[in-house]
């Protein structure tokens, strides 16, 4: 095949093994990481016991015609996707495939949760076994939920345990932590999730939850336009309609202000926020 384009700004990585040259219009990229355990069979791009080489071929191999085995159902075979292209990075090993090689280095583990429930298809509670990651859009959410140490020890408190009960619970409660002195359970749905759950609206009760995002997108200075789409029988304010991020304001508050405009409710209802960027 074709060396790769000069255009394609993707890596080829040299080792004992495998060199630029192997990389062409199929294979554009070939990455590996070091294995934690020295193990200097795996310093290259290439696997060790054949069984990437078989996925790649199964997910993108280019179409062979006359193949057969030993002349038994002869034709071409092809993958599922013979024009695409394949960059490998590998970033598993004997034993493990560790995070430092596959997470992103600057995110906490609460954001990249975020990144994928807030990009995928929209899914409700009872959507068992449904709704779609959407794999470019995780590693490019514009906003992320980070929900830190404090919000999850806040939340135990609201469920009803005092602060003997949650360092039992948690090996991480700081030594000046203590219970908010409101720890009513009417504050369970302010934990800072990328998901918000009403759990007791009734009547003329008000619920006002607040959340915290960050700006993770490629640029400082934007202006997002939150969309609420309520279900039937709730009103959902936002507060404010709007949110600047600049270089200095990374993490930006809202507040989400529900009622009920019908007397009772029958059943679980869903709605969603969304944002749009202003340009």
């Amino acid at each position: 095949m074709d060396p790769v384009p000069s255009r394609w700004k993707g890596t080829c990585m040299k080792s004992y093994d495998f060199n630029s040259s192997n990389c062409n219009r199929k294979i554009i990229g070939a990455r590996y990481y070091p294995d934690p355990q020295g193990d200097s069979e795996y310093v290259t791009p290439r696997d060790k016991n054949g069984h990437g080489t078989h996925v790649a071929s199964t997910a993108a191999g280019a179409t062979v015609p006359g193949a057969s085995y030993y002349g038994v159902a002869a034709g071409s075979a092809q993958s599922g996707s013979p024009k695409s292209r394949l960059a490998i990075y590998k970033v598993c090993f004997k034993y493990e495939c560790p995070g430092s090689a596959v997470l992103n280095p600057t995110w906490s583990a609460s954001a990249m949760k975020s990144a994928i429930m807030t990009t995928g298809s929209v899914a409700t509670p009872y959507d068992y076994a449904a709704g779609q990651m959407r794999i470019y859009g995780a590693f490019h959410p514009g906003l992320v939920y980070e929900t830190k140490t404090i919000d999850y020890l806040n939340y135990i408190c609201y469920v009803g345990f005092n602060i003997t009960l949650v360092k039992t619970i948690s090996r991480n409660v700081p030594n000046n932590f203590s219970c908010p002195k409101d720890s009513s359970s009417h504050h369970i749905s302010n934990l800072n999730y990328p998901s918000t759950a009403i759990s007791d609206l009734k009547g003329k009760r008000v619920v006002k939850v607040t959340r915290i995002v960050t700006n993770v997108g490629e640029e400082d200075e934007t202006l997002y336009s939150p969309l609420v789409d309520a279900p039937n029988g709730v009103s959902v304010k936002l507060i404010p309609n709007k949110l600047q991020f600049s270089r200095i304001s990374k993490k930006l508050s809202y507040q989400l202000v529900f009622s009920l405009t019908l007397i009772t409710l029958k059943e679980d209802l869903f709605g969603l926020l969304g944002v749009m960027v202003n340009m």
